[in-house]
This record gives structure tokens, sequence and C-alpha cells, in this order.
């Protein structure tokens, strides 16, 4: 994520100085990218953080975890859609997707290792357990 960024500023930096002709020495960290979404970077490396976080803080709700990695891949796919950051058109559907199938992926799979849990609702709220509780 900081490295992204460091590469991000240099690049814009440069752009900057250059009147936006040349992006210097860190093109390539930003090379299949459109010059008005070099930042994109940051985003994608945002995204693998959250994906990655939302495993570590909710540790003991599975349920909650795909829940989660399923909504933050798939607005970042939408984000693709809006934004259109690559500079080819299979670039784009490429990222697009990747987020949506493997959101669909995590959903269902989850759906079959989940099958023989319960999902219970109460006063303190929603709780997971296994059948063999």
């Amino acid at each position: 994520f900081v490295t992204s960024y460091i590469a991000v500023r240099q690049v814009a930096k440069t752009l900057k100085r250059k009147k936006f002709e040349v992006r210097g020495a860190f093109e390539f960290a930003v090379e299949c990218l459109r010059t008005s979404k070099i930042y994109w970077n940051i985003y994608a490396a945002g995204r693998d953080v959250l994906v990655s976080g939302v495993v570590a803080v909710f540790y003991s709700q599975p349920a909650m975890q795909v829940v989660l990695a399923a909504v933050v891949l798939m607005y970042y796919a939408k984000d693709v859609f809006i934004q259109w950051p690559y500079e080819s058109y299979a670039l784009n559907m490429i990222e697009i997707w990747f987020c949506a199938v493997t959101s669909l992926l995590i959903v269902f799979t989850a759906a079959v290792g989940m099958e023989g849990s319960v999902i219970h609702v109460g006063e303190s709220g929603i709780a997971l357990s296994s059948d063999d509780d």
C-alpha cells in the first residue's frame, strides 16, 4: 500500500513538472492506467487490505467475513465499471469480472461450507452455530 502511494506520488510530481507529457522513472507502476487515473493502484491496494482486514477483524464471525468481503469486491467492481481506469477495454473487463466472480465464488463456497450451521437471531444479536453444538 505504501509503495503504491510513493510511486503514484512520484509519477504525479513528474507529470506536473513535465506538463503531462512524461511519467518519469516510476512509470512502470502506472503503465496501463489512464493519466487521469494514475491513483488507481492505491484503490486496488486498499481493496486488498480491506478484504484481508475483514478476515482479521471478524475472525469469529464467518458469515460477516463472507458478506463484507463480497461487498468490498462488488463495490470495487462497480467503481472500475464507472471510472474505467485502464487504457484498454480488456484490462477493465478483466478487473470487473475478477471481482464479480471472486465475490460470487466466496458466497457460494461459504454457503456450501456453512450448510450445517444455523443462524440464530436473539436479543444479543445474530450468532452462527454449528449443528455439532
